[in-house]
């Protein structure tokens, strides 16, 4: 038969609803079990039967089966009732389905020739794709028991989509398989081949969110899929098989989904639906796409409550049934999700970053950044920018950096020196700030970041001006994995690896994600007090025991409420005066040497990582804090000498003025248990019970850090020598006399200092 004969045949059969089936019924069923018999040989006719008879006696039309589910996407919105995004649900082309008729001929024809060429003469299976299954997949000439090729019809693949649970989609047994095909005989039996067309294109999968012809002729082309052109209707047929491959709206995918194209013409004139001059008329036709974005607002921060929801049910923590399939319940769940994100806020940010980075991008190097903004005293995350851009491939816009483990440079002493105060030092200790041979994570001696030495310092000075080589100390002194262990208490839930990291730790050597290393300041902001939901993650004993607040409430369909966050979870992690120990040196010292000083009290700490390939500025008032990175997602550095307080600092100072719009001014109150007195010619802070002494102290007791009520106050250390008193002068005198005399960091750095090389660490 000519190609032109069997194009006239299958035209006529679309025009008809397809085949036109003259046989009786009786002969049909006895032609599947025969197939069935044939495909799968260790079933009996008695087996066959019976196995017939249990999938398809009660199986219902698609759309009706579908109703029955009673899915949805869910919806997300923010804490005023802005809709951040509703997620589609994978068959909602199915709930509001566009006839044939509206779909272009094209897109039929491309469908069944790459898809299913045999489609309008097969069962409901094709059967020499069966046939091949069988023997790669059942017998000892393929390579091994379901190892082989698959070969699912059209019909095939509609049943999976449709009734078989998303958990055995993937399953390769024997049962799944027989339960598929016994479904696409019975639905071709049933009904027309243009019926079972018009189902399986109104739920196929295009990639870039579209689910359906209709969508993704939108989403593609901007059009109705009825207006599609054949070179546009062959590029989207060649979606589905791997849409994350083909998808011509991401760049660099273009090249592949241009070839695959050009093999849907060719298999179309193979098959006779369209001529060769009409496939070469196509392969030279420019297509046009539209932008690939899709109506989402804050997309990182929506994808991030997904995934909360999905844990928060897998853990129990949503009102369910127990049987309830937590990985399609945002998909499908029909779900009305309030969350912490204020909008307006969060595209102020972005804004921001926007405007910083592509004003100085060049200069800088770096072209991506991400922010995340939170409020202390409730633990909500009001803002979460995961890149500057979620749609630019360029620079890998797709991930969120707030969620990615990066070097959090020197923003990660605050844990050591924390520490240290835990166990008895104050900002009046003196650490030696002179070489040490030590090397760095990637092998490179540590050097301070200005190539000099200050000999002894406090470890105010040493905070505050960021010096490498007091912190290498001090990490040395109280051990890397007590520092360990605080950060992790603080909310950090990375650096599970402390034998990897060694000294290096405390300069950015280990990696943390930019959420949690927000939510541990935003603690400090608390002077030491936690707030937030219970975790969601699977954390070992010592970690952090409550989340950042991303969801306020989750009702289902019908308005029932299935969580809400009433704000009453708090732990005292660390003993609030040791906390304000960071604070006072980071609003006081750190803040103003760094340049980041806001209209308001703030405390702020920078982190570079070695080779400049991560900046970051982190800080926090007692209303908001916030931490800001830039860099590159592909983890390329930035030009040499990039530091924080030039990269990311102008981000994070406008972001912090935008947080606080609005919100009086706080000051940072100094809590219970810590006392001020003159030393070293400035006044210094103090936990009562150590006093105005240089020398390192002996080991002491740890405070206990864990669930203390908040509004008990906080007991200091054991005290130790003469108890020390408010006002009262030091007890001790030094043991060490500095080179020269401590005194207050200047409001800005010098104005030379030498270049630093790309082995330099802020």
């Amino acid at each position: 038969m000519t190609s032109a004969h069997r194009s006239r045949r299958r035209r006529l059969r679309q025009l008809n609803g397809g085949r036109q089936r003259s046989s009786p019924p009786w002969l049909w069923l006895l032609s599947a079990l025969g197939l069935l018999m044939l495909a799968f040989g260790a079933l009996g006719s008695g087996a066959a039967f019976a196995v017939y008879y249990h999938y398809s006696h009660d199986l219902a039309r698609p759309d009706i089966a579908l109703a029955r589910t009673g899915s949805a996407g869910s919806r997300i919105f923010d804490r005023n009732g802005n809709l951040l995004y509703e997620f589609v649900d994978p068959l909602s082309g199915l709930k509001n389905p566009v006839p044939m008729s509206e779909i272009s001929p094209w897109l039929i024809q491309a469908t069944v020739s790459t898809e299913d060429a045999s489609f309008y003469d097969n069962p409901g299976v094709n059967i020499k794709g069966l046939m091949r299954a069988a023997m790669e997949n059942l017998t000892p000439f393929g390579p091994g028991f379901f190892k082989g090729s698959g070969g699912s019809s059209i019909t095939q693949q509609l049943v999976k989509n449709v009734y078989i649970p998303p958990e055995e989609r993937t399953e390769r047994s024997l049962g799944r398989k027989i339960k598929e095909v016994v479904m696409a005989i019975e639905l071709k039996r049933r009904y027309s081949d243009n019926q079972i067309l018009e189902w399986y294109l109104n739920q196929v999968y295009y990639g870039n969110f579209a689910y359906g012809a209709e969508a993704a002729a939108w989403r593609y082309f901007g059009k109705p899929a009825k207006n599609l052109t054949l070179a546009e209707a062959a590029m989207l047929a060649g979606i589905p098989s791997a849409p994350g491959y083909y998808s011509p709206v991401i760049p660099e995918n273009r090249p592949e989904a241009a070839r695959r194209q050009q093999y849907v013409l060719d298999l179309m004139v193979e098959h006779g639906y369209i001529t060769q001059q009409q496939a070469d008329e196509a392969k030279k036709e420019e297509l046009v796409f539209e932008e690939g974005t899709f109506p989402i607002r804050a997309p990182h921060f929506v994808f991030y409550v997904k995934d909360v929801i999905t844990k928060m049910c897998e853990k129990g923590q949503l009102q369910l049934a127990p049987d309830t399939d937590c990985s399609q319940l945002v998909d499908r769940g029909g779900l009305r999700v309030t969350t912490s994100l204020d909008l307006p806020l969060q595209q102020r940010a972005e804004g921001i970053i926007e405007n910083v980075i592509s004003a100085n991008e060049n200069i800088y190097g770096g072209h991506n950044a991400a922010a995340v903004v939170i409020e202390p005293a409730t633990g909500e995350i009001l803002a979460m920018v995961g890149s500057r851009n979620y749609d630019r491939a360029d620079i890998d816009g797709e991930v969120n950096i707030t969620t990615s483990e990066r070097s959090p440079g020197s923003s990660i002493k605050v844990y050591t020196y924390l520490a240290a105060f835990l166990q008895g030092w104050t900002p009046a200790t003196i650490v030696r700030d002179e070489p040490i041979d030590i090397k760095s994570a990637s092998g490179q001696p540590i050097q301070n970041w200005n190539f000099s030495f200050k000999g002894p310092v406090t470890v105010r000075t040493a905070l505050s001006e960021s010096i490498n080589i007091a912190a290498v100390r001090t990490i040395l002194a109280v051990g890397v994995e007590t520092v360990v262990d605080v950060a992790h208490k603080m909310g950090i839930t990375s650096l599970n690896e402390p034998d990897r990291y060694g000294p290096a730790l405390t300069l950015g050597g280990g990696e943390v994600k930019l959420l949690d290393h927000t939510y541990a300041y935003s603690v400090f902001a608390n002077s030491g007090l936690m707030v937030g939901m219970p975790t969601v993650e699977d954390l070992p004993a010592g970690y952090r025991q409550l989340d950042p607040v991303g969801i306020l409430a989750v009702e289902n369909a019908l308005g029932t409420v299935l969580y809400e966050y009433k704000g009453a979870d708090s732990l005292q992690v660390v003993p609030a005066n040791y906390a304000y120990l960071i604070t006072d040196i980071l609003s006081k010292s750190a803040i103003q040497w760094a340049l980041l000083t806001i209209s308001r009290p703030a405390a702020a700490k920078t982190g570079t990582s070695e080779g400049f390939h991560d900046s970051l500025v982190m800080g926090y008032t007692p209303d908001r804090a916030v931490g800001v990175w830039m860099g590159n997602a592909d983890n390329t550095p930035m030009a040499e000498g990039t530091f924080s307080f030039a990269g990311a600092g102008p981000i994070w100072k406008q972001i912090m003025e935008a947080a606080h719009e609005g919100i009086p001014s706080h000051d940072f109150v100094a809590p219970k248990g810590v006392y001020f007195s003159p030393c070293a010619g400035r006044m210094e802070v103090f936990v009562e019970g150590t006093a105005c002494t240089y020398v390192v102290p002996r080991p002491i007791p740890v405070p206990a850090v864990g669930p203390t009520p908040a509004a008990t106050g906080t007991p200091g250390l054991p005290p130790t020598g003469t108890p020390a008193t408010p006002g009262a002068a030091p007890s001790a005198t030094p043991a060490i006399t500095p080179a020269s005399t401590p005194h207050p960091e200047p409001s800005q750095q010098p104005a030379a200092t030498p270049k630093p090389t790309a082995q330099a660490i802020q």
